[in-house]
């Protein structure tokens, strides 16, 4: 017998599409909304306990928490995309969990962008240019790592 709420929520395998989102376009999109809330939760919660452990242990002013949870955040984006990509065992509901809501809350560029003109503004240029630079190569590069990843595992 089925319960009453199983028939709403998109976890079986007919609907790795978006076609519940058609069938059923108000309960998926509100379904996917719940998602994202709730991954964006997680991740927010996560960021900050990254920041928390960092932070005591830090006796400079580089914003070492922003760089480590943007490139853990674009690792984990590159291995859901390589896992998309290469259809395999994920499921639009927890793509849209993971990618939009828990990477979404976890990962943040508008600190990373007001951190790096903050250290613009007390003069450290030397740790605003290491901040982009790391930032981007470091963010670039654990996308690729995430795919190939994936890659290799198939």
């Amino acid at each position: 017998m089925m319960k009453s709420w199983q028939w709403s929520l998109p976890f079986n395998r007919q609907w790795a599409d978006d076609s519940y989102l058609i069938k059923n376009s108000r309960r998926g999109v509100m379904f996917e909304v719940f998602l994202v809330g709730v991954g964006g939760f997680i991740g927010s919660i996560a960021r900050y306990l990254v920041y928390l452990a960092i932070r005591a242990h830090l006796i400079h002013s580089f914003p070492l928490a922003t760089l480590l949870v943007n490139t853990a955040g674009c690792l984990i984006l590159g291995f859901v995309s390589g896992i998309e990509r290469y259809n395999l065992f994920l499921q639009r509901p927890m793509l849209v969990l993971i990618s939009v809501g828990l990477i979404g809350g976890f990962t943040t560029f508008s600190a990373f962008s007001f951190e790096t003109i903050e250290l613009i503004r007390t003069h450290q240029y030397g740790f605003a240019m290491l901040n982009i630079f790391c930032n981007l190569i470091l963010g670039f590069g654990a996308i690729l790592l995430g795919r190939w990843l994936v890659q290799v595992a198939t």
